[in-house]
């Protein structure tokens, strides 16, 4: 069990307060607007740096951890279901996260796996993102230069309150289902319903997903992801790009524990001021743009308006 604490530097001091692995780290107070800045003006500059993928500091975390990015569950159970290596960019701005997560995913035979997401928000926008955000960084990264670092239950009722579906998506591989849940067994009971919905008639055991799940919800992350995909062999799942309001950086980790297995996580971690702690045993790579510089990391994402 790690606890840390991340410093982010400017003309005020951003604190987070960093937990044991999966859990998320929160931040306690929000950027302040800049001597004559109006709200407008704030927003116009935090926007610039999310959507627009104007980076003023990087931070490449390579992650052995023992878990994943998501809850995955094979259908069938007599499927070895596996996820050896994940890779996301996290881009956060103070109020909003932009997050885009890939997976390698490897099962011995053909089966339908279920994922699950949590989400402190309701996401605003879930799209697909392109590998080439991954190689447009990591060609910022070897560009510019960097420096590398190491670092060293709970029951339930039955037949709770369903929840309710908020967006539903199919890209590519993905079919997406966002819900809003208020209580564990209404979601439990919703993803069996969901299945069998879905043509799925095996049953499947969320029963140590329980106490994770619960823990999420009792922590206010009402907004659950179901993805529903094919798998067979070993392939690279296109990745998703999620958007929602956040006042803290976060990368869902808690959920997979109850999967097991090992792999490493990159994680690209993007913000508008310096980022100092460890919270993993990590190997560290950062760079730091100068006033004015920017580079999109996403033509389909980066340069989309609203």
């Amino acid at each position: 069990m790690i606890s840390t604490l991340y410093k982010f530097r400017s003309a005020h001091e951003t604190k987070f307060l960093g937990c044991r692995p999966g859990k998320l780290i929160r931040r306690r107070s929000c950027h302040r607007k800049k001597p004559g800045e109006t709200s407008q003006m704030k927003w116009k500059r935090l926007k610039r740096y999310f959507f627009l993928g104007i980076i003023v500091s990087i931070s490449l975390l390579a992650v052995p951890i023992a878990s994943a990015d998501r809850g995955m569950i094979p259908v069938d159970p007599n499927v070895s279901v596996h996820e050896p290596g994940q890779k996301a960019i996290v881009a956060w701005n103070g109020v909003e996260e932009g997050l885009i997560l890939s997976t390698n995913v490897s099962s011995d035979r053909e089966t339908e796996v279920v994922e699950m997401l949590p989400l402190p928000s309701k996401p605003e926008k879930v799209e697909e993102a392109s590998f080439e955000s991954f190689e447009r960084l990591q060609g910022l990264i070897m560009r510019h230069g960097f420096q590398l670092a190491e670092g060293r239950e709970m029951g339930g009722k039955a037949g709770g309150q369903a929840p309710e579906v908020v967006l539903h998506k199919e890209i590519g591989l993905h079919d997406i289902t966002v819900a809003r849940a208020s209580d564990r067994a209404g979601l439990l009971e919703w993803i069996g319903n969901f299945l069998n919905e879905h043509g799925v008639e095996k049953k499947i055991s969320l029963g140590n997903f329980k106490p994770v799940i619960e823990d999420y919800l009792r922590r206010g992350f009402n907004y659950w992801v179901i993805d529903l995909i094919e798998v067979s062999g070993e392939k690279t799942v296109e990745p998703i790009y999620y958007e929602f309001e956040s006042n803290f950086a976060y990368y869902p980790l808690e959920i997979t524990r109850p999967v097991g297995g090992s792999g490493k996580v990159s994680l690209f971690l993007l913000t508008d001021d310096d980022v100092s702690g460890n919270v993993f045993p990590l190997e560290r790579a950062r760079y730091e743009l100068e006033d004015g510089t920017s580079e999109p990391i996403d033509r389909g994402i980066g340069w989309r308006k609203n």
